[in-house]
This record gives C-alpha cells, structure tokens and sequence, in this order.
C-alpha cells in the first residue's frame, strides 16, 4: 500500500506524540509497582496483591488484536484517541479505590482496584498497538527501523524513572486537602494525566488522517 504524503513537520509531531503515547504504556505498570506495598496495606488486600498488576495486563494483552482490528476499520487516529480515553478514565478510576468504603458489585478497595485496572489495561492495549501501527503507516519499511532504537529509549526511560516517580508521591504526595488526607499513593495514577492530554492535542491538531487498511467484522 503506498505511504500516505504527509508534510514533515505533521510527520515529526506525530512521532512525538506516538513516543509519549508509548511512555504512558510503559509508566503504566513501572510507577505502580513501587506503591503496591503501600496500597495493598491501605486496602487490606493482600491476598488479592498479584491481581491489582495481573488485570492490567490480561486485559490490554486480550484487547491488542482487538484494537488493531478497529484501528484497521475506524482509522488509527480515533482508536488512539478513543485508547487513551479509556485508559485516563481507568486511571482516575484506580486512583478513587477505597476512597468512599465498600461499593455494590466491586466490593471493596482492592477489589475495586483490580477492576479499575483492567479498564486502563483496555485501554493500555490500544496505546501500545496502535502506537507501532501509526509508525508502520507513516513510514516506508526502510524507514522503520530507525525508530525502533527509539522506542526501546522509551521504555527505557519509563523503566528507571517509573520506580522512582511512584516512590516519591508515595513516600511525600499524601496532602490534606478540607480536613480530607489524600494518601500520596493515589497521585500514581494521574501522573500520566499532563502527558496524555499533551498527546490528545498533537494527535487532534497534527495527526493526519491515515488510510484505512480494510473492512470487516470483530
């Protein structure tokens, strides 16, 4: 299929908004791992530990066909922009756990954050592949291999200031806002929040429409 024509300048602040877009996928599970040990002793949830980080990515490993299957049908772009909607409403989510008590259907904090999390996994799916799809539809073949240096940059970086990020609001983010203590661990999950909202406005404003690839049934 013949590479779209997209002017260099569109084509450059779409790359960087598909890198931050990979950052967010892979901060995902890197700036948790770190507060876990403080959630699991706020939520009493021991027992379900393994889960909290097991949802997230059963549910972004089941929805990566999925995705790439609507971005084939729908268009990159919105899939994108609808992923990291999804994946912000699953962030805000996970970070209200616990805070008012026990809930009908998802019980409890822990519970509720296992739940919570399996929605920013579905997300977390769509920003992962559609991220590499928008690099294979703006790029010639040969052209590609260039950026994989950078994407393994990405989820380098991701990966050491990750832990470090989720320490620090855990150890010193707890605030008391109106007489109500908000624990620092909570900020964990909208630390992705400005970069996401960055990504949604160079995505709508630069991001050109890419060819769909085909049609069919999910």
């Amino acid at each position: 299929m013949q590479e779209p024509h997209v002017e260099e300048a569109d084509r450059r602040l779409t790359l960087i908004s598909v890198l931050i877009v990979f950052l967010l996928s892979a901060m995902s599970q890197t700036v948790v791992a770190t507060a876990m040990p403080r959630i699991v002793a706020d939520l009493s949830g021991l027992q379900l530990y393994a889960w909290a980080t097991t949802s997230y990515l059963l549910a972004s490993t089941v929805m990566v066909p999925i995705w790439g299957k609507l971005g084939d049908i729908f268009g990159r772009k919105a899939i994108l922009l609808v992923g990291i909607g999804v994946f912000l409403v699953g962030s805000w989510l996970a970070g209200l756990s616990g805070e008012f008590g026990d809930l009908p259907l998802l019980g409890g904090g822990m519970t509720q954050l296992i739940a919570f999390r399996a929605v920013q996994g579905i997300g977390g799916g769509a920003l992962f592949t559609t991220a590499f799809a928008i690099i294979a539809d703006l790029y010639a073949p040969r052209e590609r291999a260039q950026f994989s240096g950078l994407f393994g940059a990405v989820f380098g970086v991701g990966s050491v200031f990750g832990p470090v990020i989720g320490g620090f609001f855990t150890d010193h983010g707890t605030v008391s806002f109106a007489g109500h203590v908000i624990e620092g661990w909570r900020w964990v999950f909208y630390v992705n929040v400005p970069f996401a909202l960055a990504a949604v406005a160079m995505i709508t404003l630069k991001m050109p429409e890419l060819p769909r690839r085909g049609e069919g049934r999910i």
